[in-house]
């Protein structure tokens, strides 16, 4: 997450990161030794880049509608939808012989 960070163009918040220096010695150090703008502040609202943070009229998305906007892969389906997936493909395979 913090390559990826230090890649993309902008800004990157990284939350939580009590797991970078639990399992990284002095890492916050070497990234600043390559080039990199490391900044710790606390996680409040106000802290948070303009980039990140929402406009007027802007409302953050319910659990349910981020959950509904997620597609994954084809084991992340329902069960049924599967079961009759694999159904019709053993159909179609009896049907060819």
């Amino acid at each position: 997450l913090v390559l990826a960070g230090l890649a993309a163009a902008g800004e990157t918040v990284i939350r939580r990161i009590y797991h970078l220096d639990r399992g990284y010695e002095r890492l916050e150090e070497k990234l600043i030794s390559l080039g990199a703008h490391v900044e710790r502040v606390k996680d409040e609202p106000q802290n948070m880049p303009d980039s990140l943070k929402l406009t007027d009229g802007e409302s953050r998305p319910s659990y349910s509608e981020l959950l509904d906007a997620l597609t994954g892969p084809h084991w992340n389906q329902a069960a049924g939808q599967q079961n009759t997936e694999r159904v019709t493909s053993a159909q179609d395979l009896a049907d060819e012989e």
